[in-house]
């Protein structure tokens, strides 16, 4: 559903995003997981197609995201970091903006946004200007307006950023059920909420490749091989290399560490599946 394929960004004579690649299949909630700066926003954003890889593929449902950038965006509900909200419009009247935007067909914007009001929990608010709203129902809101347009791929920046432990727990059980259906992209820097709501972590830790160790880009100047953890009865045996975007499934506990040690002075990407 999601295909990111050994992108790179730079601005300048700084490199925000190097050879970064995975794959996330329908149904699948993987979070992108990484201190601030290490590039997490910047490949969120060539993702959702506001900013152009300096190399690389991006497909989206099939759909690249440079040469078919309509189709492409057409099935993603995007979540920025700040939600792009106008306070002074009421609650149907954003939704219904954005539904327009989205290029809903008018004969069933309502009952879209109705749908989408039910999903995440605001049809109490629906005739409320968004800047009465608390920060808690603000961002559900956001969700709103993400999903009105019914899309496969949902990309969420920062979903419980300035949330109060008991809206962040709601936001948490409220993205586990939008994403029964759809596959999910959560970006954040704090582990254990990525831990409680993801099934697969990708951690960007400097140059990561999540596909694992290829012996065609073992060059030391490139990124480094990322190990692979997997929970469950599954046990890969000494230097077993994986494939991150290979393995699957919601297996049980107990870790177990697939790959070699990253060369002298490289980075490592981790990939983690939940149980």
């Amino acid at each position: 559903m999601i295909l990111v394929d050994c992108i790179s960004k730079s601005f300048g004579s700084l490199r925000a995003v190097r050879e970064v690649s995975f794959e996330l299949p329908r149904g699948q909630i993987a979070g992108l997981l990484g201190p601030n700066g290490a590039g997490k926003s910047t490949t969120i954003r060539m993702i959702t197609g506001f900013l152009t890889p300096d190399s690389g593929r991006i497909s989206i449902a099939g759909h690249d995201i440079q040469s078919q950038p309509t189709r492409a965006k057409s099935v993603i509900g995007y979540l920025p970091e700040s939600a792009p909200i106008y306070p002074e419009m009421s609650v149907r009247g954003y939704l219904k903006h954005r539904a327009k935007l989205y290029g809903v067909p008018g004969r069933t914007i309502s009952s879209r946004i109705d749908h989408a009001m039910g999903q995440t929990r605001i049809t109490d608010v629906a005739k409320r200007r968004v800047g009465q709203l608390s920060k808690g129902y603000r961002q559900r809101v956001g969700l709103a307006a993400a999903l009105v347009h019914d899309p496969k791929v949902l990309i969420l920046d920062e979903p419980t950023n300035g949330l109060d432990p008991t809206q962040i727990r709601e936001a948490r059980s409220l993205i586990r059920e939008l994403s029964e259906d759809r596959t999910t992209l959560l970006c954040s820097h704090i582990l254990p909420e990525v831990e409680r709501t993801c099934d697969r972590v990708i951690i960007m830790a400097g140059r990561t490749d999540p596909r694992g160790w290829h012996p065609e880009r073992a060059d030391p100047q490139r990124p480094a091989e990322p190990q692979v953890h997997h929970r469950g009865p599954h046990k890969p045996q000494r230097g077993h290399r994986a494939r991150a975007a290979d393995t699957g499934g919601r297996p049980g506990r107990g870790d177990q560490q697939a790959g070699g040690q990253p060369a002298a002075g490289q980075q490592q990407g981790l990939v983690h599946h939940r149980a």
